[in-house]
């Protein structure tokens, strides 16, 4: 950066390091300022002799490759490197998002060339590549202190333009440095040497590990990596119970001393602590419905899953199912995540302590064994009748009935 850094500051009370809360929007931003330089300023101190020592013996370049990466640049390189931006990122100090440019690359494409060419050769970045919008967004915490406000850098276009270009050049010889057990960011190069490599070690340490250690290993490794996608989306049938069987294998190496649900105990009950991966699974779905059910209002995905919600047993409800008894209602034509989220909330046993509000009062449903099921005191058929005529809460009956509860409208309403 060049100068004084441009801040983009929230402009509420801010505190000093001395304790002091800050008001002016021009003191706020002079103490950000103060604050992030002395952040993020350089802490180096004579480390010339560690580098040199760091540096020594490490893969150099081939001549040819070293001047494949000093060529000049291209209309080309920066066509191909623009086509890969993504939109819809913020611009930086000129306000010049990607869409522009590639609205007008036919335009501004060679005008573009010729001042990063020109900057290369003489070894400066033009003012724009060099400065940037420094935005603060909030993390958790007291955001009157600036240590718990993250900075994030706007940088202008035409510097993501020149690096993207550039770092295309370097993927054509990264080959040549690389350490050739790596795969990451070398195009093209197989891993199956380290693939081998990798299951030669195994072989030779999961033996000489102890129990603990494979507990670990299986929890905080290879479990661990399937927690999203079980959080997202079902498993297919079996799956589940095929991974559990290869990692308790895993844990004996092949040999069984004692039953597998013995070691999903604590280890203060004589387990081992392994992971249960149907139980986590259980607990994530547990995790979504307390979320549909109590979560807060503006949850983006609550409208969809209240959509497929309605369409359980042409009832039209959503939370209030899961105050009727939900082993009789029909849910096969719901998506298996979400038969899933009834099958574990039937595993519950629902105690009703009485509403404590009279929203849920006027929600409790009228029908399937809720707590004020009307529908098999009369007749078997009133269900069906209830069902037909949308009147299965009651807050829907008392929309019927009125305000004096007629049983006259109300019956006529239903029957009709």
């Amino acid at each position: 950066m060049e100068d004084e850094p441009t801040f983009k500051v929230p402009t509420k009370r801010k505190k000093k390091e001395s304790g002091d809360l800050l008001s002016e929007p021009t003191e706020i931003r002079k103490q950000t300022v103060r604050f992030y330089s002395k952040l993020y300023s350089s802490e180096r101190s004579g480390a010339q002799i560690v580098e040199g020592s760091f540096l020594k013996d490490l893969p150099k370049l081939s001549e040819q490759a070293a001047r494949e990466l000093d060529r000049e640049l291209t209309l080309a390189e920066l066509h191909k490197a623009l086509q890969g931006m993504e939109n819809g990122r913020s611009p930086g100090i000129d306000g010049l998002p990607v869409e522009f440019y590639k609205a007008f690359w036919a335009v501004i494409g060679q005008d573009v060339l010729e001042v990063l060419r020109d900057s290369m050769n003489v070894g400066q970045l033009p003012l724009s590549c060099r400065r940037a919008i420094l935005t603060l967004l909030p993390k958790k915490g007291d955001l009157t202190h600036l240590k718990n406000w993250s900075p994030v850098s706007l940088l202008c276009t035409d510097i993501k333009l020149l690096s993207k270009a550039l770092a295309s050049r370097l993927t054509e010889v990264m080959e040549q440095i690389t350490h050739q057990d790596q795969s990451y960011c070398v195009p093209g190069r197989a891993c199956e040497r380290q693939t081998e490599q990798r299951s030669a070690a195994e072989k030779r340490l999961v033996p000489r590990m102890s129990y603990r250690g494979r507990t670990l290993v299986i929890n905080n490794l290879a479990a661990s990596s399937l927690w999203h996608k079980l959080a997202c989306v079902d498993s297919p049938p079996n799956l589940l119970a095929s991974i559990q069987a290869l990692l308790v294998d895993f844990f004996w190496d092949g040999l069984h001393w004692i039953p597998q649900s013995v070691l999903h105990l604590p280890k203060e009950e004589g387990g081992q602590g392994l992971v249960q991966l149907a139980s986590r699974t259980a607990a994530f779905r547990l995790q979504f419905l307390q979320r549909l059910l109590t979560g807060p209002k503006d949850l983006i995905w609550r409208p969809v899953a209240h959509g497929l919600l309605h369409k359980v047993g042409g009832l039209g409800l959503d939370r209030t199912l899961f105050l009727m008894d939900t082993k009789t209602l029909d849910v096969s034509g719901l998506p298996s995540f979400y038969r899933g989220l009834f099958k574990i909330w039937n595993c519950f046993r629902k105690l009703n302590k009485g509403c404590g509000t009279l929203h849920w009062l006027l929600e409790e449903p009228l029908i399937h064994n809720g707590r004020l099921d009307i529908s098999g005191v009369t007749a078997p058929a009133l269900s069906r009748a209830l069902i037909s005529s949308r009147v299965v809460t009651l807050r829907e009956l008392v929309n019927i009935a009125g305000t004096d509860l007629s049983w006259e409208r109300t019956w006529q309403h239903v029957w009709d």
